[in-house]
């Protein structure tokens, strides 16, 4: 789910706000010299939320409590700007009941999918220019963005350490070159038997569904299929009779079902 038009809207919402206030307090002539002041930030602000296109996925982890992924808004790429460790950005968060927020797993450029399969968290991440990921999400790992990546930067520099320090978590799989990964679930249904189990990520770029079977103990993807769709996917779900439902970057919604010449 993209926050591109709420964090807009917003932000828009809080400046009009503001411009009341502004008038009530101190008139129309020093409101419009603070506008003309702070237009600049604004502007910036709205730029950067544009720019990046991240996204947002929540996942219930406990009975009252959930977590989500938010992105690091390119903060580093786009303007230099170093993400501490202490900052929310390019995190997935905890949140318990009283919505108080925790670090759950840092070093993230823009997570994307989000779901939990037999108690292990799994998600999806957009790479750099290539370098998509496939992540075991572990609480207090860190995955080594900026400085780790599968890929380069847009003007094609290689400047990210491909092999993961020590204290970095690898990816279980990456996607060279970039796929344009968006969401992922673990397929339970009954439409496609042979696909239980398997975990399934969408694309936008390559408009394809990947298929991923993970070993026992989910920590290597051991086969990798796909099936092309003709659409950038932006979200899935499984129906109760276990059809896949597909949610297209246009507004489409796409029923993935077996046809008879089907094997079993």
């Amino acid at each position: 789910m993209s926050l591109d038009l709420v964090q807009f809207v917003v932000l828009l919402c809080a400046h009009f706000l503001a411009l009341i206030v502004y008038v009530n307090f101190f008139g129309w002539p020093l409101t419009i010299i603070l506008v003309f002041v702070s237009s600049f930030s604004v502007w910036l602000a709205i730029l950067i939320i544009f720019r990046s296109k991240n996204g947002l996925s929540l996942e219930q982890i406990t009975f009252k409590n959930i977590i989500l992924t938010v992105g690091d808004f390119k903060l580093p790429e786009d303007f230099g700007e170093k993400i501490t460790p202490q900052s929310h950005l390019g995190k997935i968060l905890y949140l318990d009941q009283r919505w108080s927020a925790t670090i759950y797993s840092s070093g993230h450029r823009n997570p994307q999918g989000l779901t939990i399969f037999k108690d292990q968290v799994l998600s999806t991440e957009h790479g750099p220019f290539g370098g998509d990921e496939f992540n075991n999400v572990y609480q207090g790992a860190d995955y080594g963005w900026p400085s780790s990546a599968y890929g380069f930067t847009y003007s094609l520099e290689n400047i990210y350490e491909l092999d993961h320090e020590a204290s970095f978590v690898e990816p279980i799989y990456f996607f060279t070159p970039s796929i344009g990964i968006s969401e992922l679930l673990v397929y339970n249904g009954d439409e496609f038997p042979r696909w239980k189990e398997f975990v399934f990520v969408s694309s936008l770029k390559d408009m394809t569904i990947y298929t991923l079977k993970l070993n026992r103990s989910q920590d290597n993807v051991i086969h990798v299929g796909k099936f092309y769709v003709d659409q950038r996917v932006r979200d899935m779900a499984v129906s109760d009779d276990g059809r896949l439902v597909l949610a297209g970057d246009l507004g489409s919604l796409i029923i993935v079902n077996r046809t008879e010449k089907d094997i079993p």
